[in-house]
């Protein structure tokens, strides 16, 4: 049993919560309807979960869940997000999100998420692929993470989230490129490529980039670009290559 803090702007999606979270054996200790409130209660009731929402009133779930992680880490939050909602999802990740679930959600699916969020808390199982290979796009999960120290690929409800975090070794590189070129295959096909706050990056390794999302498109898939770094944006656009002139500066 975990003991919840329940954090949305709709009176009606908390109540459903708390009726999921209820029957299924969990505490509710308290509700929020802002972010304001939710850092107040989540120092007062001390849960081990919040469920909190993004877009809300007075303060928004993303910073409300940066201000929680600095005040007690140990408090794993899972994000209520809508579709359409991926760059925030990013950001969220970013800032310590233990998982996240998609609305409209299902009762199944709340209850999947919250278990998986306290059993690896326990130490009983890891969002990370065993078999050292992306997981698969599998309608029963919803948030999946592989990773290297060069680079790490998260799957989020339906979109693949691939951050780089430095140049990549020629070894590193030949498995980097076999496992997107695994992904290339999965039916409608999301995906953002994270360059996090890099400066500079290859050449050739972005030109192989460029290459990836070129096959992505030709299957009808859609993807995205995202830095944190203008630099590295302005650096990216100069190269003219093809694909790789279309940033989003996240966060």
């Amino acid at each position: 049993m975990a003991k919840i803090l329940i954090v949305d702007d709709s009176s009606i999606i908390r109540y459903r919560l708390r009726g999921i979270l209820i029957k299924s054996g969990h505490q509710v200790v308290a509700e929020a309807e802002n972010g304001i409130q939710a850092i107040t209660r989540a120092q007062e009731y001390d849960p081990d979960i919040i469920t909190m929402d993004i877009t809300m009133p007075k303060m928004d779930g993303i910073t409300a869940l940066k201000k929680i992680r600095s005040i007690n880490p140990k408090i794993k939050v899972i994000m209520l997000s809508a579709m359409g909602q991926r760059l925030i999802v990013l950001d969220a990740i970013n800032s310590g999100a233990s998982h996240f679930i998609v609305k409209p959600f299902e009762d199944f699916k709340v209850i999947q998420i919250i278990n998986e969020v306290i059993d690896s808390e326990n130490g009983l199982s890891e969002p990370v692929s065993n078999e050292n290979e992306p997981a698969a796009n599998e309608g029963s999960k919803n948030f999946i993470n592989y990773k290297e120290d060069c680079y790490e690929i998260v799957f989020i409800a339906d979109t693949y989230v691939v951050k780089i975090f430095r140049d990549m070794t020629t070894e590193e590189l030949d498995s980097y490129s076999l496992i997107l070129q695994d992904l290339i295959n999965t039916p409608d096909l999301k995906i953002i490529f994270d360059f996090c706050d890099l400066e500079k990056l290859d050449r050739q390794f972005l030109k192989m980039i460029s290459q990836i999302i070129d096959e992505v498109i030709n299957k009808k898939g859609t993807y995205l670009l995202s830095s944190t770094s203008e630099n590295f944006i302005n650096y990216a656009k100069s190269l003219e290559l093809i694909h790789l002139t279309e940033f989003v500066k996240a966060y």
